[in-house]
């Protein structure tokens, strides 16, 4: 028997979501108080526990599944609950199913519960590049935003002659020149970070703990050598440019529109000058 629950956690953040397919989380709970006993480095990291006095969280305030009886799914090998984790703070999801089993010569009667995620965020992810979409773009500027108001930046990335790939080798030539870019790309900049694709031949990169031009500018020199570096498609070298334009965010509720709109107006003005 499954059951399905979509369970909002405030202290969960985007970034606790990413890479974590097929991953376990592990938690051992009282059977009699609900109160957490011990948790494994995966727990730790997700539910942001660090320094806190385990024994202090019920694990209804963890997992609040509306009333689901632990108890009831002990030693139940068919029976296992599905939810959605949602992060209160982005509002990305991870989809995740828990199983409980009573553990054996533990110091008391206990439960452990363990969590597997079964897939991230399928449909935030832009299916040709797997790049992060408009929509995860957002969600993480907001997380970030709460954490270092003033310290984010944007680039804003508008390739040159890719219209020229699509017109001479097709369109199945442009997408592999799209791959190919993203994963460069996801190679220069940190964990921290974002490469998202904002459409067609545009991307932005969300730099995190970034409060000046000059503190982005490396950043802008590895993506633009990264794409000038040939492409080589079947027995074809293919070659195109990239202009960056760049915002830094000003005050502690700057919405991120206005960061891209400034870094798009920045990438205009360095494609005028470069002409």
């Amino acid at each position: 028997m499954k059951q399905t629950s979509i369970i909002e956690l405030k202290n969960i953040e985007s970034s606790n979501f990413q890479d974590l397919n097929g991953i376990s989380a592990s938690l051992v709970v009282d059977a009699q108080t609900s109160q957490l006993l011990a948790v494994d480095d995966v727990a730790i990291s997700c539910f942001k526990l660090d320094g806190q006095c385990l024994s202090s969280i019920p694990i209804d305030e963890l997992l609040p599944l509306d009333g689901t009886d632990w108890d009831s799914l002990v030693d139940q090998n068919d029976k296992q609950v599905r939810f959605i984790l949602k992060s209160a703070i982005t509002g990305l999801t991870a989809e995740v199913e828990v199983s409980a089993k009573r553990l054996i010569g533990f110091q008391r009667d206990a439960i452990l519960l363990t969590l597997d995620f079964q897939k991230q965020n399928e449909h935030y992810r832009d299916a040709l590049t797997g790049l992060s979409d408009r929509r995860e773009l957002a969600s993480r500027y907001v997380g970030l935003q709460q954490r270092n108001p003033t310290g984010l930046a944007v680039l804003f990335l508008d390739l040159a002659n890719f219209k020229q790939v699509n017109d001479k080798f097709g369109h199945p030539a442009g997408d592999q020149v799209l791959v190919e870019l993203a994963r460069r790309w996801q190679a220069c900049v940190r964990d921290e970070d974002l490469v998202a694709r904002y459409g067609g031949d545009e991307f932005v990169v969300l730099l995190a703990s970034v409060d000046t031009v000059e503190a982005a500018n490396p950043v802008v020199e590895r993506l633009t050598q990264a794409t000038a570096e040939a492409i080589q498609i079947g027995e074809h070298s293919l070659r195109v440019g990239v202009t960056i334009g760049i915002a830094v965010s000003k005050h502690p509720h700057q919405p991120l529109a206005d960061l891209i709109v400034a870094a798009d107006r920045a990438m205009y003005a360095g494609k005028q000058s470069n002409r």
